[in-house]
C-alpha cells in the first residue's frame, strides 16, 4: 500500500516569495547580469539560425 502525504516536502515546497507564472511577470531588477546573459545567448542563437538557413539555401 502507497503511503499518503499529508503535507509537502521540505525539497519540494516553494519558497514563500515563489509566485508562479504568468504571475511573476518578468525578471527582477536585481537580474540584470542573467537577462544581459539571455539576450546574448538568444542574438548568438539567431546568427546561428541565420547562418545554417543560409547555408541550406545556397
Amino acid at each position: 500500500m502507497a503511503a499518503t502525504l499529508t503535507s509537502p516536502s521540505p525539497t519540494t515546497t516553494p519558497p514563500a516569495s515563489y509566485v508562479p507564472w504568468p504571475a511573476s511577470g518578468y525578471l527582477r531588477p536585481e537580474d540584470t547580469e542573467l537577462a544581459e546573459r539571455v539576450d546574448a545567448l538568444t542574438q548568438h542563437t539567431g546568427q546561428h539560425r541565420q547562418s545554417t538557413h543560409d547555408q541550406r539555401s545556397a
